[in-house]
């Protein structure tokens, strides 16, 4: 290789290294500005001999900050994470990024409820994990995959779902007005009968929990 040639490529190496020093130079300034909270109501789940607690976490990671006298102006990127922790001693056992908050468009984000072992809650859609691998479990497509009747007709907004902790099903409003209850064991929605139940409704009750029936029985 000619001097020429090596003098280009070694500016060039030394440029992108002097950029990459840079730019962890500033994240190490900014990253005292990050703020990480978990958000209201927490899980606790017990599996043999594990005991952990479930949260939803909001980290704010800083971008850009200035002060100005008593003015603070702060830019962030926020993401929402799932994360496990040890119920005895509050250690960090795992974490799963989820969502950036530019995919969400309908708030708030919250924990629903637990059921069958699994950690229910909306963020920005309705969500469900396994609490001890933070795997996913459930989320629209699954639920639309359950219940074709109901593909494109799961709301998209927290307001018009309901986790009742009595029989921990949840209960939810369908975008053309039916109301439904979704089994949060085998992910099958039924028409809720609720009082003045017109007929149609009923009949389409009667004939999913005929199919229901049939699905149980194969399994």
């Amino acid at each position: 290789m000619s001097l020429i040639k090596k003098t280009i490529f070694g500016g060039f190496f030394i440029t992108i290294a002097f950029i990459a020093l840079l730019f962890f130079l500033m994240r190490g300034c900014l990253s005292k500005y990050d703020e990480r909270s978990a958000i209201a109501r927490s899980l606790y789940f017990e599996k043999d001999t594990q005991a952990i607690i479930f949260s939803i976490v909001k980290f704010d990671k800083t971008i850009s900050y200035s002060r100005d006298g008593g003015f603070i102006q702060k830019t962030v990127s926020t993401d929402y994470s799932i994360q496990a922790n040890n119920a005895k001693t509050g250690t960090k056992i795992n974490e799963q990024k989820i969502k950036n908050a530019h995919d969400i468009k309908n708030y708030p984000i919250e924990i629903l409820g637990a059921s069958n072992g699994q950690a229910w809650l909306f963020m920005g859609e309705l969500l469900a994990f396994d609490p001890f691998t933070l795997k996913a479990t459930a989320d629209i497509q699954t639920l639309e995959e359950k219940n074709p009747v109901l593909k494109g007709k799961f709301p998209a907004e927290r307001t018009y779902y309901a986790f009742n902790s009595n029989d921990n099903q949840i209960y939810f409003t369908a975008t053309d007005g039916t109301k439904w209850q979704l089994n949060t064991q085998s992910f099958i929605a039924m028409p809720h009968e609720y009082p003045g139940e017109n007929n149609s409704l009923k009949t389409m009750r009667l004939q999913l929990e005929k199919e229901e029936k049939k699905n149980r029985l194969r399994f």
